[in-house]
């Protein structure tokens, strides 16, 4: 199974990130982190370098005050698939011994075949001789720096990547602000966070996106997922990139962080406080009534026929491939499936017409299991 794992210097990222929110390098204290959407951030980073890959974990490594623990590091600790791994911090306050743990860890994974990617947000030419290990044994490594990462990453460390990719100022806003000084480690509550301001155009297409996802869901995921949503803010990561994916599908680029937000907090009130939908969306004040049930399956039909019809055999193997590991129907063919058997039926589906359409293309691409 191929996986992905994230591994994360703090010291760097909360340097850089007030570097490039400010212009100068801001103390902790000074800066407040949304734990959830860093963490969804690093997810949907990791999926998209990955080609989609499992997530393994994300790793964050930091200096141990000589207090212990601070409570921002206790929170992290207690996030799920967060591994938290502590060097120490000297008289002069400058973490020490975090990039040994980030070589150490990026080489054991690498060397026990638990990950294929590997996304690495740092700046420390010391962490390098871990990447040129990992890469020779097999493992493709993702530097993700915090503009401007030519500036803070070392050159050598960003010709060893494989890929490098770069946070702007706009996407450290997202998880990223300032304080008035006093020390915080908390995130703000996920219903109390203030709504960001959208073209009613996106506002439009992510309240469909998180809609759909929702009414996707059986009724054993969405009671697992209120649950989640109960014990902890982090939206779980198979549903969160399910909401990204679809998004960028729809709009036809990546979203921003306010967007991102925004469609997290959508997803969750769609979840949590409110019913699900049972009927088919409104269209100028009236609902759309549904096709005849015979009228129906025909439309089906006809329509799968042709989409799986023009399907490549690679296409087919890719298909057959994603689903030995995975379920449902990938994005690139999800999007396009449910889009044009809404055109020809001339309305969108409802919740139980998209599963259903789902199960019936799973089952028509297997009956092509023998093209070569």
């Amino acid at each position: 199974m191929l996986q992905v794992a994230v591994f994360v210097d703090a010291g760097y990222f909360f340097a850089q990130g007030s570097t490039a929110l400010t212009g100068s390098r801001k103390e902790r204290h000074h800066v407040a982190l949304d734990q959830e959407g860093l963490f969804a951030a690093l997810r949907a980073a990791a999926l998209e370098r990955s080609d989609g890959a499992r997530l393994l974990r994300i790793y964050w490594y930091d200096g141990l005050p000589r207090g212990g623990p601070t409570q921002q590091q206790r929170g992290i600790a207690a996030a799920d698939s967060v591994k938290l791994r502590l060097g120490l911090i000297n008289e002069l306050g400058k973490q020490k011994g975090v990039d040994s743990l980030i070589v150490t860890d990026l080489v054991d994974l690498s060397r026990n075949r638990a990950i294929s990617d590997a996304v690495l947000l740092s700046g420390d030419e010391d962490v390098r001789i871990g990447v040129e290990i990992a890469q020779s044994l097999g493992v493709r490594v993702h530097l993700l720096g915090i503009f401007p990462s030519r500036g803070s990453q070392s050159p050598n460390l960003r010709s060893e990547a494989d890929t490098t990719t770069e946070w702007a100022k706009g996407d450290i806003s997202g998880f990223l602000s300032l304080t008035d000084g006093a020390p915080t480690n908390r995130a703000p509550a996920a219903g109390n966070a203030a709504a960001p301001t959208l073209a009613p155009a996106v506002e439009s297409v992510l309240a469909t996106v998180a809609a759909d996802v929702v009414d996707a869901l059986t009724d054993v995921e969405a009671a697992t997922c209120r649950q989640t949503l109960e014990d902890s803010t982090i939206l779980p990561h198979e549903h969160d990139g399910r909401l990204l994916a679809i998004s960028r599908a729809h709009l036809e680029r990546d979203l921003t962080a306010p967007e991102r937000a925004r469609l997290r907090q959508i997803f969750r009130k769609a979840l949590v406080g409110g019913p699900k939908r049972k009927i088919l969306k409104q269209q100028g004040g009236s609902v759309v009534p549904s096709i005849a049930g015979e009228d129906i399956d025909a439309a089906f039909s006809r329509h799968l026929e042709h989409y799986v019809g023009s399907l490549t055999s690679r296409e087919v193997q890719e298909l057959l491939g994603f689903w030995r590991t995975g379920q449902g129907v990938p994005t690139e063919h999800d999007g396009p499936l449910l889009a044009s058997c809404r055109n020809r039926i001339g309305r969108d589906l409802t919740p139980d017409e998209r599963r259903r359409l789902r199960t019936e293309f799973h089952a028509r691409v297997e009956g092509r299991r023998d093209d070569k």
